[in-house]
């Protein structure tokens, strides 16, 4: 698995990861997968959790580096990096926002959460972290190519 987030419920994981969205019928386009494990030791694959978009979407090349957590006792926010089609450097790249009631079906937010750049890298590989006071945290490359920081605010 490349680059996972895991989360942890009532002693069973679900773990998100890079994977092709669908490579048995030719889609190489990356999406965010999932497995499940009781003991991490031993995962079950449930298959692509988050597909990238339809043709002209703005993540219609790529919707994957997830980054999953609780927004309230029966929803969770899953943060990921999403694109136009390639070449990477002229593709428009941002970070987008979906939600699920049963970490399993997710439903994306239909604009990204971040600008997009008008080519090449930026606003993305995008990762949240909650501080001891709550606050939820993402961090993303900016324009220069440094980490940037935007508070997330929950509705």
């Amino acid at each position: 698995m490349h680059f996972h987030s895991t989360w942890i419920e009532k002693q069973h994981a679900s773990v998100y990861f890079i994977r092709p969205a669908d490579p048995d019928h030719g889609d190489h386009r990356l999406a965010v997968g999932l497995a499940s494990t009781v003991d991490g030791l031993h995962f079950m694959d449930l298959g692509v959790a988050l597909k990238p978009g339809v043709a002209g979407a703005w993540d219609d090349r790529m919707a994957s580096f997830p980054g999953v957590w609780k927004a309230s006792n029966s929803s969770w926010k899953l943060v990921y990096e999403g694109s136009t089609d390639q070449p990477y450097e002229t593709a428009r790249w941002s970070t987008g926002l979906a939600r699920s009631k049963d970490l399993l079906a997710w439903e994306k937010y239909s604009t990204p959460i971040l600008p997009r750049t008008e080519r090449g890298f930026s606003y993305d590989g995008s990762e949240w972290f909650r501080t001891p006071d709550g606050v939820l945290h993402l961090y993303f490359r900016t324009k220069q190519g440094a980490t940037g920081r935007a508070n997330l605010v929950q509705k």
